[in-house]
């Protein structure tokens, strides 16, 4: 028995998706009990045309960056509909990881795009009251097979949530926030709206730069609704955009016409809204014969002073 289920705009897109449930046995429908193993679901929609971050480029190519979106807002509705964990729990990433398997799948062309994935979700052990879920996915574009990844994400009690926010608070207000820094130019960071630009002009060596996060709390795209730490989203967004100042910079690829390919994203700890954060950036050898198929690797970390708050391995094509 599947159920179809209205995801919404709360995915990554202005268009309505639909996450139907594919279960192994229909006794947890008879009893309305808890999933105790991993479950699969397909997810149907149209990408997105018209988002004010991910649509915000020079609209050649699809963002591989709606991956993040829907597995936090899929994975936070699975967890809570399926695996009974308590509305009141917070919903945080541990680690993401996706990778494109066919980086043409993503060019935009002259008809909207559909989208359709595979998903699968299992229930991670239990630690410290601490409910987890492992999500990983298969995503076609078109019925090209275009995106795979994983992600494990917990879903902190109230109490947890507290004393994880009150850790990272120590350091606040201990140094300048450095929020007189000048913001990058939205082309370099690949994108036109100077509004979705979150890290300052780069500063650094050739090999190794660094960028300060620039966080709006009151931007609706990141923060749609109140938070006292920085979004994943957020965080994940200044990664790739470091990143594309890296390769500008250090490769000479354009960041209008270069793509995240394949990303590893690790949070170690919360960033907290009210102490400065620090991108640091550095690129190994680029590889390919030629331009077209020309890639380079970033290894990037988010620092909040004396913390790391999140670790990263990036890599980027140029003009797939």
């Amino acid at each position: 028995m599947a159920q179809d289920l209205a995801v919404g705009d709360r995915v990554g897109s202005t268009a309505t998706r639909h996450l139907i449930h594919r279960p192994k046995s229909t006794v947890h429908f008879l009893l309305d009990s808890r999933c105790t193993q991993e479950e699969r679901f397909a997810l149907a929609g149209d990408m997105p045309s018209d988002h004010p971050l991910f649509n915000d480029g020079l609209g050649q190519v699809h963002d591989p960056l709606m991956f993040v979106e829907i597995a936090r807002h899929v994975g936070a509705f699975i967890g809570r509909r399926y695996f009974r964990v308590p509305l009141d729990r917070d919903c945080r990433f541990n680690s993401i990881e996706f990778a494109l398997t066919t980086p043409a799948a993503w060019r935009v062309g002259e008809s909207h795009a559909h989208m359709a994935m595979d998903i699968y979700a299992a229930p991670a052990p239990t630690i410290n009251g601490i409910q987890g879920l492992r999500l990983r996915g298969m995503m076609e574009i078109d019925g090209i097979a275009g995106c795979t990844g994983h992600a494990d994400l917990s879903f902190l009690t109230p109490d947890v949530h507290r004393h994880r926010r009150t850790a990272s608070r120590p350091w606040a207000g201990a140094r300048d926030l450095g929020y007189g820094r000048t913001p990058a130019d939205p082309q370099t960071v690949g994108r036109r709206d100077a509004r979705n630009v979150v890290v300052s002009a780069p500063v650094g060596t050739d090999d190794a730069l660094s960028t300060q996060l620039l966080v709006d709390s009151q931007h609706p795209l990141f923060f749609p609704e109140s938070s006292e730490v920085v979004p994943a989203i957020l965080l994940v967004e200044a990664i790739r955009q470091t990143s594309m100042l890296t390769a500008s910079r250090t490769r000479g690829f354009s960041a209008l016409h270069t793509c995240v390919t394949h990303a590893s994203v690790h949070f170690p700890g919360n960033a907290a809204l009210d102490a400065p954060l620090t991108c640091t950036a550095e690129a190994h050898p680029i590889a390919g014969s030629s331009e077209e198929n020309s890639s380079a690797r970033i290894r990037l970390k988010i620092d909040q002073l004396d913390r790391v708050v999140a670790e990263a391995e990036v890599t980027l094509a140029h003009a797939i």
